[in-house]
C-alpha cells in the first residue's frame, strides 16, 4: 500500500513540515536485537483511528492475542474503543484518550493537552513493546512519548528517527485490513486467511437489551430494514437513499425502516423520516450514544450505508450489507466478510480523492444506480418475510 492510498495530499505535506521540526527534538535509539514477540508481558497499542477502522482493527488485535496469549494488551484510543471492544475477548485494557495529538491547527491546544495527561497516566507502567500500525507521525509522536523498551511503527508519514523498529510498508497490499495483518506478520505472527474477517460478539448485556427494544417496538418477526444516510464526510454521502427507499417500501410494504443517524451529527436522516411519514412506511429513527447505537444494529435484516462504520459493524455482525462507495477505492476499505456483503462503486478519472470536498458534485456517487442496489437487495430469497 502506498502512503498516497490512506493520506491524502495536503495531510502529507503537513507531517513534512512537521518531520523536519519533530527531528530537532525527538530521537529513539534504534534497535539491533531481534524482537521476540512471545518475550513481551506488557503490550500497547495505539490506535486512534474511527469506528469503522476500528472494526477493521478487529482482526489485529485477534491476531496478536493469540500470537501472545499470556501478555496483558491495552488500547488507548477513543471512549467508543470500550464499548466495541468490551467483551470480545480481545485486549485486558482500554486506555481513554479524547482525541490525538494536532486533528487541527484550531484544537491543537487542546488536543495536546489531552494528550498529554494520558500520556501521564500510561507512563505509570513500563511497556515491552508499544505498536502503531497505521503510520500516523502523530500516533508515532504519542508512541515515542511512552515508556517502553520497543516502539515499533510503519513509516508511512515519516518518523522513523522516534521509533526503536520501523516497519515498512508492502506496496502490493491493497486492503487496510491486509496492511495492519502484514504489520504483524513481519513481527513473526502466523496469520490465516480467516484471520482478515472482523468478527463482533453479541455479548449477554446487548441481547437483553436488543431482546428488550425489539418488544417495547413490536419488531419481533418484522423485516427490519437498517438505512444510515450519513457518513463522516458530507463528499461520501449518497444522494439517492430516498429513490431506494420508495422502491423498498413498494416491495416489501410491511417492513419497518430503522434509520440511523449517528451521535452528535445531523446528515441525512431529516430527508427519510419525512418521506416515511409522507408515504406512511413504518419506522424507527435511531440516534443514541454509541453503547446503544452499537447493539441496536443488530435488530436490522439487512444494512444500507454510505462508507461509513455502520456498515464495517454490520458485516462484523454477520448482517446482510449494502454499501455505497464514493472517492474512497472499494478494495481499500471495504468490509470484509465471506458472504452477505455488497459493494457498488463507480470509477472515475479523479478516483481516489481523498479530499473533504468536490468541484464535480460528487461524480463519484451520482454515477451509482438506484436500480443495482434495488436489484441486489430484491434478488435475494426472503421467504421469512
Amino acid at each position: 500500500m502506498k502512503k498516497e492510498d490512506k493520506f491524502n495530499s495536503s495531510k502529507l505535506s503537513q507531517f513534512n513540515i512537521l518531520n523536519a521540526i519533530f527531528k530537532i527534538f525527538f530521537r529513539e535509539n534504534k534497535a539491533y536485537s531481534e524482537l521476540i514477540l512471545s518475550d513481551c508481558h506488557n503490550i500497547l497499542v495505539i490506535n486512534f483511528d474511527l469506528i469503522g477502522d476500528a472494526v477493521m482493527m478487529i482482526p489485529f488485535l485477534k491476531v496478536l492475542r493469540k500470537s501472545v496469549p499470556d501478555a496483558h494488551i491495552s488500547v488507548v484510543g477513543q471512549g467508543f474503543l470500550k464499548d466495541m471492544y468490551d467483551g470480545q475477548g480481545l485486549v485486558d485494557e482500554i486506555i481513554i484518550c479524547k482525541s490525538r495529538f494536532m486533528r487541527s491547527l484550531k484544537t491543537m491546544y487542546s488536543d495536546y493537552k489531552n494528550a498529554m495527561k494520558v500520556i501521564h497516566k500510561v507512563n505509570r507502567k513500563y511497556y515491552d513493546l508499544v505498536l502503531e500500525p497505521r503510520g500516523d507521525l502523530r500516533d508515532i509522536l504519542f508512541m515515542h512519548l511512552c515508556r517502553a523498551d520497543r516502539k515499533v511503527g510503519y513509516n508511512y508519514t515519516g518518523g522513523e528517527y522516534m521509533m526503536t523498529d520501523v516497519i515498512k510498508p508492502s506496496e502490493s497490499i491493497e486492503h487496510l485490513i491486509d496492511d495492519k495483518l502484514y504489520f504483524l506478520k513481519m513481527l513473526g505472527c502466523n496469520i490465516s486467511d480467516d484471520d482478515r474477517y472482523p468478527k463482533l460478539i453479541i455479548t449477554s448485556e446487548q441481547k437483553g437489551f436488543i431482546d428488550e427494544y425489539k418488544k417495547q417496538n413490536n419488531l419481533e418477526n418484522k423485516f427490519v430494514i437498517g438505512i444510515h444516510p450519513g457518513a463522516s464526510m458530507e463528499i461520501k454521502m449518497w444522494p439517492k437513499f430516498d429513490e431506494l427507499l420508495k422502491l423498498l417500501y413498494k416491495k416489501y410494504p410491511e417492513a419497518v425502516f430503522a434509520i440511523f443517524e449517528e451521535p452528535g451529527s445531523n446528515k441525512g436522516a431529516d430527508k427519510l423520516i419525512n418521506l416515511v411519514d409522507d408515504i406512511g412506511a413504518e419506522y424507527i429513527f435511531i440516534k443514541e450514544k454509541f453503547k446503544k447505537y452499537l447493539s441496536l444494529i443488530a435488530i436490522c435484516d439487512i444494512v444500507i450505508c454510505n462508507d461509513s462504520g455502520i456498515g464495517h459493524i454490520a458485516t462484523a455482525y454477520g448482517i446482510e450489507t449494502h454499501v455505497i462507495f464514493g472517492p474512497v477505492l472499494e478494495n481499500l476499505a471495504k468490509p470484509l466478510s465471506t458472504e452477505n456483503v455488497y459493494t457498488y462503486s463507480e470509477n472515475i478519472d479523479c478516483k481516489p480523492c481523498l479530499r473533504t470536498s468536490c468541484d464535480r458534485h460528487i461524480e463519484c456517487l451520482q454515477r451509482v444506480s438506484v436500480a443495482d442496489v434495488y436489484n441486489n437487495i430484491v434478488s435475494i430469497d426472503r421467504q421469512k418475510f
